[in-house]
């Protein structure tokens, strides 16, 4: 298969045509991601700089009895109700933009709804809204000092043999709005 990419100025703008097969496989969307940000960057396209800290999601640790849990390339799965959590160390008291990036499947069009906690109370709800991998924003207040963050997937449901909800989560990065 030949795979071919092009760029044409038309205007004072630039079109470019990739013709490469991303479509083929679910986990293709991050690597097309990534391509495609690395191209229009190159191409000089212009992206707005946001300082944030990632915190990956495979580095957390699931809680006592969460059993269908796994890691794999610094993805976290959960494929039953549970919770993972983690320490993080806020360097100011702020009002803080949480985005979780996270994948996830649906049953009956509904797709996983992520609680994220802090120091053991709920702080916000994350309702993922389609397939593929997506960012999903939340505004916290954050007192400096350590704090515990928790994200639980709390809508599991399957369907035997038609559907069955689970949740992927690559990391949760935190700036300051």
């Amino acid at each position: 298969m030949l795979h071919t990419t092009a760029v044409v100025q038309r205007g004072r703008g630039t079109i470019v045509v990739d013709q490469l097969c991303w479509d083929t496989e679910e986990r293709n969307g991050r690597k097309a991601a990534r391509y495609a940000s690395s191209l229009l960057e190159a191409l000089g396209a212009p992206f707005l700089s946001r300082c944030g800290v990632a915190v990956p999601c495979g580095q957390m640790a699931p809680d006592p009895g969460v059993t269908l849990f796994s890691r794999e390339g610094g993805i976290a799965t959960l494929a039953a109700n549970g919770t993972i959590r983690t320490r993080i160390q806020v360097a100011r008291t702020a009002t803080y933009i949480v985005e979780l990036v996270a994948s996830g499947t649906q049953v009956e069009d509904v797709y996983p709804l992520v609680e994220v906690g802090v120091d053991g109370r709920k702080a916000g709800a994350i309702q993922l809204l389609q397939a593929g991998w997506s960012a999903y924003r939340l505004e916290l207040e954050l007192a400096r000092g350590q704090h515990e963050l928790a994200l639980s997937f709390v809508n599991d449901a399957c369907i035997p043999g038609v559907a069955d909800r689970n949740l992927q989560m690559d990391k949760v990065v935190f700036y300051l709005r």
